[in-house]
């Protein structure tokens, strides 16, 4: 491995959002940041590069993506996940989470109804109920240790709730779990028949693991394709999120059509320099790293399945098919979410994201970022072992 992501890296003095927020979130500065979905490790050395670089010109003026930059975002996808896909579906977006508000907007009016996994990524339901949108909840199964997608529930709301838009985790977040093409391609079948427009957020699709394959939505039917918007971005994969970038895939003319009418309304078309150069950095030079981050991160799963197993059994983590996130079950400890919290916080010193910020079903869940170097991420379950030791299960 070239890459050293045992690098304890200082992030002190740089506003990342998972420090600074620490007081306000925690009620102690001290706390060990698990929360926020943002690795700690240095971004790939071709970014890193392209970014000096670009600086090094010394000229930041309006600049556009330019034709290279979706061509590389074609040879991607076609690369990493069998799809192709024309340069014209594409489109620059400021970011997912603001396409996904943007995309509400333009297709939905307020009070309509939209559709959502539960427990789920918690923009999905916050963003739509400040536009004034209805969330309506349909929770997710659990079989065999992971989440199962409940199609006849699905289904029977789509129909009786006049559902407008349905937000998709694909891969899901916080659960991780890979959707098979079978599920999405009958999720794309209940959609299409109930006239619901798909958001699928795929910002997680080039961190899935071990022998799992993501499968695009749009690439399982043609009535998945003409009947969603798709959104993807380099930026968890390769640690950039605050570049902001991402792109909109959208084989749908009129669909298409509507959203970029808006972007170019609101004149979010144009994105920031070096977000278009990391990005392309990133896709064009950044597949080594990648895979070495994928070894490390598989490694950190196995330790944690093993540690919670040997030493704490009553704490069980999720089978994670994507991503740096493990979705951790205290339901088996016997104490109130509020209880565990409290331990986390103040008697191991760590700061997890709390599970009832995912919606229905979190509850008794807390959210753990293993994006992290192994000398940080051993001590963080060692004080999660001084923190609930005294556990009798009864």
């Amino acid at each position: 491995m070239t890459t050293n992501f045992d690098q304890i890296v200082d992030r002190s003095g740089t506003g990342a959002i998972k420090y600074i927020r620490r007081k306000a979130l925690f009620g102690r500065e001290d706390v060990m940041p698990l929360w926020v979905a943002d690795m700690e490790f240095r971004s790939p050395k071709p970014v890193i590069e392209a970014l000096h670089q670009r600086s090094n010109h010394g000229v930041f003026g309006y600049t556009l993506p330019g034709d290279d930059y979706f061509e590389t975002i074609r040879e991607w996808q076609d690369s990493h996940h069998n799809w192709e896909i024309d340069r014209e579906w594409m489109s620059f977006v400021p970011g997912v989470v603001p396409t996904i508000g943007l995309a509400l907007e333009i297709f939905t009016q307020p009070d309509d109804n939209i559709l959502i996994h539960a427990p789920v990524y918690a923009p999905f339901f916050d963003v739509p109920k400040k536009l004034d949108r209805q969330v309506v909840f349909s929770n997710l199964k659990l079989q065999n240790g992971k989440f199962r997608m409940d199609l006849d529930d699905m289904r029977v709301k789509m129909k009786e709730e006049n559902i407008k838009v349905f937000i998709l985790s694909n891969p899901h977040n916080p659960g991780g779990r890979v959707w098979s093409k079978d599920e999405l391609k009958e999720l794309a079948s209940i959609a299409a028949e109930n006239n619901v427009l798909v958001i699928s957020d795929e910002i997680h699709a080039d961190l899935v693991l071990n022998e799992y394959q993501h499968v695009p939505f749009g690439t399982v039917s043609e009535e998945a394709a003409m009947n969603s918007i798709t959104l993807i971005s380099p930026t968890k994969t390769f640690n950039i999120a605050g570049l902001s970038a991402a792109t909109a895939i959208v084989p749908n003319q009129e669909i298409r059509e509507k959203l970029n009418h808006r972007m170019h309304a609101l004149h979010l078309f144009r994105g920031n320099i070096m977000a278009y150069e990391a990005a392309r950095a990133a896709y064009q030079h950044g597949e080594a790293w990648r895979k070495e981050l994928l070894s490390y991160l598989e490694e950190n799963h196995r330790i944690v399945h093993a540690f919670f197993k040997e030493k704490l059994p009553e704490i069980i983590p999720m089978e994670a098919e994507a991503s740096f996130l493990v979705w951790l079950d205290f339901s088996q400890t016997r104490l109130p979410p509020e209880d565990v919290r409290e331990r986390l916080i103040c008697e191991a010193g760590l700061g997890l994201s709390p599970g009832k910020a995912f919606g229905p079903g979190g509850e008794y869940y807390q959210r753990m970022n293993i994006g992290i170097p192994r000398q940080l991420f051993l001590h963080a379950l060692d004080k999660i072992q001084h923190a609930f030791n005294s556990l009798e299960v009864k």
